[in-house]
């Protein structure tokens, strides 16, 4: 229905000489109920579950050639089991309880031998995936879940180094209710030794990650975490120590992108030789040997550029395993460093580098029942690396399955582990616990 001139202007002018308004309150903070997440496993894999506050139930859903099963886990423990099949879907329900799943494997396990550790991820609206590849040294596994009971759809867009590559059927990727897809990328584009992935998610309710491996040159494997969207300043916290680093940078966007690195180590931030200018053309992925004059220390890497840009770093430390660093989210927690992940893992090193201002961590130690074991607190700075050595003699007073980080200031963070030459690298972020919900407010 029309309103009346007269009216809207009346209307109007009553705002505009300070009549009575609607509040223009900020967002509102609610608890999260149900965390859903993801981990692509086989066989071997172990998947370790666990909630910061009293949960009311968690469901592990195993996804299997003969179907789906259900099998419950106490929401009050961290439990660690091999449930099996392709791919689980973790529930946890509770109000506000920051619920969080983790996966791990290493050894036959786990296609190119290695050591690999991932955190579940949730629903994707887009994901990034550098470093992947498609050729025989190591083919990089795409594995879609699908997190509902409706079908969902995803596009998928490929980089190279030779700019965008002609994808074969990369759009419209069916995945039905409750099932996994995994897509070898030597079936999307043959022959392309390194990859950018974008995943878009079109329809539904899904979950993406890339299971990258390699039989040589060097060997092992690592499940790539998804990282954020194309960005200017670009900061990875997991730089393990050791040679064989590789940068991977890729441009999506139309315009040429002029990169700069910086490694910032023990002694503070420096530019390495040969790396205070990186050109990558439009759609192109370049690749940088990262000299090894930027150190053998553990380290933050980070990416400037004059165009959004994505990144990772491989690391190869040894020549039985790869990990990657990838762009690292910021929190303030409560974030949850897994610890308890089978016999495959031991304690992880956590290296921390705050955002701008100094940031104390407060480190908490848990056992499996959710006892606490004690604190420790750390300082990080903003060009430097704090390294936190949870397997440190008498740092807690028992046996730790988790650790609970909290900063008083935002900071970044990873978890490094080490067993022998193996290595895996997990970015760390907070626990859902609460979510930003909108305020609904009349137009008047």
């Amino acid at each position: 229905m029309a309103v009346p001139l007269a009216l809207a202007v009346v209307v109007l002018a009553a705002v505009l000489a300070g009549g009575p308004r609607p509040s223009l309150s900020p967002p509102l903070e609610v608890p999260i109920t149900e965390v859903l997440h993801a981990c692509p496993t086989t066989g071997g894999w172990n998947v370790a579950t666990g909630q910061l506050g009293p949960g009311d139930e968690t469901t592990v859903s195993v996804i299997s050639d003969d179907g789906v099963t259900e099998a419950p886990r106490d929401p009050a423990l961290w439990e660690v089991g091999a449930p099996g099949g392709d791919a689980v879907v973790v529930r946890q329900d509770g109000d506000g309880s920051g619920g969080v799943a983790f996966a791990a494997a290493s050894g036959d396990a786990v296609e190119g031998g290695g050591l690999a550790v991932d955190t579940c991820g949730g629903i994707v609206d887009e994901a990034w995936f550098v470093g992947a590849g498609a050729v025989t040294r190591g083919v990089s596994t795409l594995v879609l879940t699908n997190l509902s009971d409706v079908p969902a759809v995803a596009d998928v867009e490929l980089f190279g180094v030779g700019g965008v590559v002609d994808a074969v059927d990369s759009t419209g990727l069916l995945v039905e209710p409750g099932s996994m897809r995994r897509i070898r990328l030597d079936e999307l584009a043959a022959g392309e030794a390194e990859l950018a992935v974008r995943v878009v998610r079109q329809r539904g309710a899904l979950a993406a990650t890339v299971i990258d491996t390699s039989t040589t040159g060097p060997a092992g494997s690592e499940v790539m975490a998804p990282v954020p969207g194309p960005a200017r300043a670009i900061t990875m916290t997991g730089v393990v120590p050791g040679g064989g680093r590789t940068l991977l940078v890729a441009n999506p966007g139309e315009s040429s992108a002029r990169a700069e690195i910086e490694i910032v180590g023990p002694d503070g931030p420096f530019v390495p030789e040969g790396l205070a200018e990186i050109s990558v053309e439009p759609g192109a992925l370049v690749v940088v040997p990262v000299p090894d004059t930027a150190g053998a220390d553990a380290s933050v890497l980070r990416v400037r550029s004059d165009e959004p840009v994505v990144a990772s770093l491989r690391m190869s430390p040894t020549a039985v395993d790869l990990a990657y660093a990838t762009a690292d989210p910021t929190w303030t927690g409560p974030t949850v460093v897994p610890v308890a992940l089978g016999s495959s893992t031991v304690p992880p090193v956590v290296q921390l580098s705050a955002v701008a201002d100094t940031s104390l961590v407060t480190f908490e130690g848990f056992d499996a029942a959710g006892a606490s074991l004690g604190t420790t607190v750390a300082s990080a700075a903003a060009d430097a690396v704090a390294v936190v050595d949870l397997a440190a003699p008498g740092l807690f007073t028992g046996e730790v399955a988790y650790v609970v980080a909290t900063a008083e200031r935002p900071v970044r963070g990873s978890a490094v582990y080490r067993s022998g030459d193996l290595v895996a690298v997990v970015p760390l972020d907070a626990a859902p616990t609460t979510a930003i919900g909108p305020r609904v407010r009349p137009a008047f």
